[in-house]
């Protein structure tokens, strides 16, 4: 049986490694100096900035951030070259953050809606 003492410095141990983690400081995407200033390169899967990410399906010309639903890029940000200036990247974030939340199925639930592409119901119901 494991003591309290041991207990409690297990759980500050992992409460140390949690703050930590919460730190790190994730690489940016690859950039270069474009005549408006630094481009940042786009890159199918994760792309970061400044500390802040979000995620890009080229197939799709689509962007998302965690916990939101996928959204189109916003027309205007051209991705023909594979760089936005920072203000681009800014405004995908932005965009990113306002998409609709995933909304997740109960588990059991048989409301009868159709699973979209990311596996979530629909809750559209019967027929129409």
């Amino acid at each position: 049986m494991v003591g309290l003492k041991a207990t409690a410095k297990i759980g500050m141990a992992a409460m140390g490694l949690l703050a930590l983690t919460g730190c790190l400081k994730l690489s940016d995407n690859a950039m270069r100096e474009g005549p408006n200033g630094v481009e940042i390169q786009i890159n199918e899967g994760r792309n970061c900035w400044a500390n802040k990410c979000f995620r890009y399906d080229a197939d799709e010309n689509e962007i998302v951030v965690s916990g939101r639903e996928p959204i189109t890029v916003p027309a205007g940000v051209d991705l023909s070259d594979g760089y936005v200036s920072e203000a681009e990247f800014a405004a995908l974030l932005l965009a990113a953050r306002k998409a609709p939340p995933v909304m997740r199925q109960a588990e059991g639930s048989t409301d009868g809606g159709s699973s979209g592409r990311n596996g979530h119901g629909t809750g559209s119901g019967g027929a129409l």
